[in-house]
Formats: structure tokens, sequence, C-alpha cells
């Protein structure tokens, strides 16, 4: 069975102390925590899909950073989320925070968290998640020295 293409967003920033921090979103049913995310669109780019649903889903503005090509984790989704189960190929953009926003459309129902890696990784519920979370986080501190 072919694995069905879901995009999602390691939005991150550095914090006053130089600390990398990112956000974390809950799903619909406020059961876990996960990226934001969302399903591939005919008429818009990978990248820009995962703008958008960071905006949406985490009322943040943000960019790609370009420099890190997006990652790509595989997991089951379960039959119960609607469209069925199988596998899913979740392609992880990194993007930079620019500015966390007051309202944002999904704020009724989405919690939104901002958090260190470490705390990140102790929220997310899925093993593939956890695993790209540390290689993203690794990989932008790689890249620059926090300001």
């Amino acid at each position: 069975m072919k694995a069905q293409k879901e995009i999602a967003a390691f939005v991150y920033r550095f914090d006053k102390k130089g600390r990398l921090r990112l956000w974390l979103v809950c799903n619909r049913q406020q059961s876990r925590w996960i990226l934001p995310k969302g399903q591939p669109e005919k008429k818009r780019a990978d990248a820009e899909v995962a703008i958008k649903e960071v905006y949406e889903e985490a009322g943040v503005e943000a960019e790609i950073d370009t420099r890190l090509p997006p990652k790509v984790v595989y997991y089951e989704r379960g039959s119960r989320h609607g469209r069925g189960g199988g596998p899913v190929a979740l392609h992880v953009y990194a993007a930079r925070e620019r500015k966390k926003l007051a309202t944002w459309p999904e704020q009724d129902f989405r919690l939104r968290y901002r958090v260190d890696v470490n705390t990140a990784l102790l929220m997310l519920g899925r093993a593939g998640l956890r695993a790209v979370t540390g290689e993203m986080a690794a990989a932008i501190l790689a890249l620059e020295k926090p300001r």
C-alpha cells in the first residue's frame, strides 16, 4: 500500500538566552501533541502548505529555512481518524518563527505550546516524530549559533 503524504513544520526560534525552542500543537481531539501538519494541496508547493498549517494551527507567522531539506518520517495511521488507516509519509520542513499571533484560525480547538527540545521529545507521542524532532534540532544547532 502506498503511503499517504502529509506536510508538517518544525517551527523554531532561539529565545533571549540562546536556547532553541519549538512549537507543538495538540491534535483536534486534544489527546496528543504533534507538529503543525496538513495535507498536500494541488495549487501550493509543499513548503507553502507547511507555512499555511503553521499559521492555521499554531498562530505563528514563519518562513521556511531553506538551508535544511525536508525530512521524511513514516508512521501508521489508525483507521479511527476518518481518512482510513495505513502508512503515512510525513514530510517535515524546518521553519523559523517570525511572529506569534494573538488570534489564529484554529484557536478554538487547538492548544499551542512553545517548548525546548527536551520537553518536546517527552511530549510527542510517536517515535518517528521524536526522532525527526531530535534530528532537526541537531541540524539547526549545527548551522547557526544561538542569538
